[in-house]
């Protein structure tokens, strides 16, 4: 459309966002921009990358153009609770843009758990999804597994919504390096952008499924840091769980029954003993001949207990911990240890 056949304010507005080259639109700070043309959309919605404080449909059906095929970030808030247990129709009216998303962040909304599968599927580059005071409801019907999604701030209710009827947000994010998550308000923790890092703590994770918890070191295979301080996990659980984070370097857990400082003391012996031992195995493959009779003896006497026979907390537990043998630094409810 030709400027001069736009109104004074439109052509006002159009020259401020020329200036801005249209890479952010705010609603907040920019409401009129879902009064702009779709010729003049066309013509620049290429250089959009950044959309938030969307309230309305009708700020998101703008963006649905052809020309809109960079969009990076959308931020979707709604006023009024939405309780309907349906999909919100927002991405049906992007008209594909979705498949670019690398940041996704909802706020206030109604989703059906595949409904949010469905936005998923939509958003194959995703790496940051972030859902606040959004409700997630009913279960998942098909299967998806999301290999892009990196970072998830949710809560736990979020999290867990589905389970164990069926596959959770959790369960559908299997490359994930960095959970937030929270019981009602957000405590989201600032971390690098580059750690491989959950933490899970404060109030109210006691009514967290210990089932779920086990399936985040089930399914980050990627995961160097994991502290599940709350709530207490059952050894039994953790030997069942087949936990894939092999380069585990810091676990900070407790475990049930290990509740004295001795018993995390006597812990703690014992992996200490079977990481020397299989120090000395690893040694031992490399020479050409060893004494069975001197093996033995370098071998602490405590660590024979750790070959199935002994069946006490803490040596399962130790029996646990020496699968990591990245593992550095363990904390069990009694202060920090690290390797020797």
């Amino acid at each position: 459309m030709p400027t001069r056949l736009l109104g004074m304010d439109q052509r006002l507005y159009f020259y401020d966002l020329t200036l801005r080259r249209f890479v952010t639109i705010d609603y907040d700070t920019q409401p009129r921009f879902v009064d702009l043309s779709l010729n003049i959309v066309a013509k620049h919605g290429r250089h959009i990358r950044i959309v938030e404080n969307v309230k309305s449909l009708r700020q998101v059906t703008v963006l649905a153009n052809a020309s809109v095929v960079r969009l990076r970030e959308l931020q979707i808030e709604t006023t009024n609770s939405a309780r309907p247990p349906a999909l919100v129709p927002y991405f049906s009216a992007l008209n594909g843009a979705a498949s670019k998303f690398k940041h996704l962040r909802f706020s206030e909304l109604c989703l059906t758990c595949d409904g949010l599968v469905t936005i998923l599927q939509a958003s194959p580059q995703l790496y940051d999804l972030t859902l606040i005071r959004t409700e997630v409801v009913g279960s998942v019907t098909q299967s998806f597994q999301h290999s892009s999604v990196k970072h998830l701030s949710a809560s736990i209710k979020c999290l867990s919504q589905g389970y164990p009827a069926g596959p959770s947000l959790l369960t559908n994010s299997s490359s994930l390096t960095k959970l937030n998550t929270w019981l009602d308000e957000p405590k989201l923790t600032i971390q690098r952008p580059s750690s491989r890092r959950i933490s899970l703590g404060g109030g109210g994770l006691e009514s967290f499924s210990r089932k779920l918890l086990q399936l985040i070191p089930k399914g980050c295979l990627q995961l160097e840091i994991l502290d599940l301080k709350i709530p207490e996990m059952s050894i039994d659980e953790v030997e069942m769980g087949n936990w894939a984070c092999k380069g585990l370097e810091t676990l900070s857990i407790k475990i049930k029954g290990l509740d004295t400082k001795e018993k995390i003391c006597k812990a703690i012996d014992l992996r200490r003993a079977g990481c020397k031992k299989q120090r000395q195995e690893k040694e031992n493959e490399e020479m050409e001949e060893v004494e069975e009779e001197t093996k033995k003896a370098r071998i602490p006497a405590a660590v024979m207990r750790l070959d199935g026979m002994d069946l006490s907390i803490e040596a399962r537990v130790a029996r646990h911990l020496l699968k990591f043998v990245e593992l550095e630094t363990v904390w069990l409810g009694y202060k920090s240890w690290t390797s020797a």
